[in-house]
């Protein structure tokens, strides 16, 4: 399976990304809905996983993962996919 991750915008001068900024995915394939969760989609800090929502629009074949709280300042969050 393909995806394009489509990450929030940087602010390109300090190359940031907003402390509550959306982390959005958007699959090339229709995705069973099930199966896009907090579990396949998710970030993670050097603290453990990030408590986040996420939500998936079969129609547009698009997931979001909103953290519940602000993200740490100057630190490294890549997403994952699937488990």
């Amino acid at each position: 399976m393909r995806n394009c991750f489509a990450l929030p915008a940087r602010d390109h001068d300090r190359g940031r990304v907003a402390q509550n900024a959306t982390a959005a995915v958007t699959f090339s394939e229709a995705m069973a809905p099930a199966t896009v969760d907090a579990t396949s989609f998710a970030l993670t800090s050097d603290a453990g996983p990030v408590t986040a929502a996420v939500t998936y629009d079969d129609a547009t074949r698009a997931a979001a993962l909103t953290p519940d709280a602000s993200l740490a300042p100057a630190t490294r969050r890549p997403p994952r996919r699937g488990a």
